[in-house]
């Protein structure tokens, strides 16, 4: 169930990383085509840069192994978009239930008391 979790952390950064990079491209073709109040173009300019934000945590979290940041970019997923609702949701099960078995096989080699 660990592994799991994690190949849904890294499918979801990378699905976030393409799109980062495509609303950077459509960022700049609706800035050049629309005419947009400052504080519209300030926010449409951010979203790329936040997107790329997310996916590296979720790069981070898996390649450190960090427990606290695969449960923070599964948490940012339950607020940030409706398909990472639900795979965030599995992925927060993976966590939680991967952790439990894990002190269960430790213990039954003898390394915990």
């Amino acid at each position: 169930m660990y592994k799991l979790g994690n190949f849904l952390i890294g499918f979801l950064a990378a699905v976030i990383g393409l799109l980062s990079l495509v609303a950077l491209a459509m960022t700049g073709v609706v800035m050049a085509l629309i005419s947009l109040p400052a504080q519209w173009a300030g926010l449409l300019s951010m979203l790329p840069f936040l997107l790329m934000g997310i996916c590296a945590l979720g790069i981070w979290a898996l390649c450190a192994g960090n427990h606290a940041g695969k449960l923070a970019f599964a948490f940012i997923m339950l607020m940030f978009w409706y398909v990472g609702t639900l795979l965030a949701a599995l992925i927060l099960f993976c966590l939680f239930f991967g952790e439990q078995q894990q002190p269960s096989k430790l213990r039954e080699a003898g390394l915990l008391e």
